[in-house]
């Protein structure tokens, strides 16, 4: 067992326009990468500030040695975010790049797909790569 250094909190459902709802998965870990000795996770979690359904993104460090967690989240005030998975992004060895990809939504905005590149220490901004055009109505 490892101890992550921040916690996470079971997801909410997402928000969509006209009070209705989808499902966000269960905080279960959905998609992972090794590379240079670390593993990158991600999942869904609760944002306990704002009550978004958020992205965390875990760093597992010397896998083989003695691992630690480093935890973030990927958020967007007034924005869900869902079912999130991950690639590898870099272009040689002993990169720790990777891609980010996930559901959003909101009240004000449409279900769509976005992504976010981090860079082994940063992300860039969150880009949108499939805009929604109405409420789902499920």
């Amino acid at each position: 067992m490892i101890r992550a250094d921040k916690n996470y909190f079971l997801a909410p459902n997402a928000r969509q326009g006209e009070g209705r709802w989808f499902a966000t998965n269960d905080s279960r870990v959905l998609g992972g990468i090794v590379e240079n000795g670390k593993i990158q996770f991600v999942q869904n979690c609760l944002d306990t500030n704002s009550g978004n359904c958020v992205i965390y993104h875990g760093v597992i460090s010397d896998i083989n040695e003695t691992p630690s967690i480093v935890g973030r989240t990927i958020k967007t005030n007034g924005i869900d975010y869902g079912y999130p998975n991950i690639v590898y992004g870099g272009v040689t060895a002993n990169e720790n790049k990777a891609v980010i990809g996930f559901n959003h939504t909101g009240t004000s905005t449409f279900a769509g797909i976005s992504s976010v590149y981090f860079d082994g220490n940063n992300y860039s901004k969150i880009k949108t790569v499939k805009a929604g055009a109405s409420v789902v109505r499920n």
